[in-house]
């Protein structure tokens, strides 16, 4: 990928509910539904996303009125879609993490009467670089660092106050 380095390279684990839902109507035509850029490259999208929705689908049956006859009754199915999770794209796996933080907020601005919960943990292959986690914070995507703090720390700053 372009511009990325090794830094950049991570698993990623983790799931980001959104509420309410979003059905099909909402996401059809999104970026973020697929892992290879096949829908995003027919809607004419140019990057691939390294967030996608979790979709699920469900059967559903309808009886309609027969336009032939209306005494009796059609029976249809349809094939209901909806989300309610992003996910990462290679969940578990090595993948580039570089644009997570715009990709999320890009998600979270499309839909900004959804509440997004949760967060997803970014863990770098690099040794030197700082795991992180992805989550929504007010609208906003945040990077959230660890902060390490030493037991003798802890005592030391107990002993103080």
């Amino acid at each position: 990928m372009f511009g990325t380095t090794d830094a950049d390279y991570a698993t990623l684990t983790g799931v980001i509910s959104i509420h309410p839902s979003l059905d099909w109507g909402g996401i059809n035509v999104s970026p973020y539904l697929d892992a290879d850029g096949a829908i995003g490259a027919r809607t004419g999208y140019r990057r691939s996303r390294q967030l996608k929705f979790g979709l699920h689908e469900e059967l559903v049956q309808c009886v309609h009125p027969s336009p032939e006859r209306p005494s009796q009754e059609r029976m249809e199915f349809h094939i209901r879609r909806w989300t309610d999770a992003v996910v990462p794209v290679s969940a578990g796996k090595s993948w580039y993490a570089n644009n997570l933080v715009e990709d999320l907020q890009e998600l979270v601005n499309e839909f900004p009467d959804h509440e997004f919960l949760g967060y997803i943990d970014v863990i770098p292959m690099v040794t030197t670089s700082s795991r992180w986690r992805l989550c929504v914070v007010n609208g906003l995507a945040v990077k959230i660092y660890p902060r390490l703090v030493w037991p003798s720390d802890v005592i030391a700053n107990e002993a103080l106050t």
